[in-house]
């Protein structure tokens, strides 16, 4: 999943959507295709010069949207097909906080998006590292 985050600040980074270099307050939510599948990010500062990251993927035509981080449909297989959320840290440099798959949180995935997700190919940071110091 990590690397599903990563195309999705990529894209925001490079339509100046959000700026890693700025500890400014940020919010917002971009619709747009990832990866061939309809998908959404939303983001939003949640202090520190820290953004909250959200990315649906593969959402489908029956998603109840909302401005949480899931989708409001009683079953979250029914709107979508992976959905994930991380901190960004900008304050004392630019990294997703955690490791690997360790502080990716709201976490869904369905059994065919598995699949999809270990097909991405490794994805190169835009001004940011992938992995970093997680804050308490």
């Amino acid at each position: 999943m990590r690397d599903l985050l990563c195309v999705a600040i990529n894209h925001l980074v490079k339509e100046k959507l959000i700026d890693l270099k700025s500890t400014d307050e940020t919010k917002g939510e971009h619709f747009l295709k990832i990866l061939g599948k309809p998908s959404k990010i939303s983001w939003a500062s949640i202090g520190f010069g820290e953004i909250r990251l959200t990315v649906w993927w593969g959402i489908k035509p029956e998603l109840k949207d909302s401005s949480c981080s899931l989708p409001l449909n009683k079953n979250i297989k029914d709107a979508l097909e992976t959905a994930c959320s991380i901190w960004i840290e900008r304050k004392n440099g630019a990294w997703l906080q955690g490791k690997g798959g360790k502080y990716i949180f709201d976490t869904y995935c369905s059994k065919e998006s598995r699949r999809d997700l270990l097909e991405i190919k490794e994805i190169n940071p835009n001004g940011y590292q992938k992995e970093g110091m997680f804050y308490m």
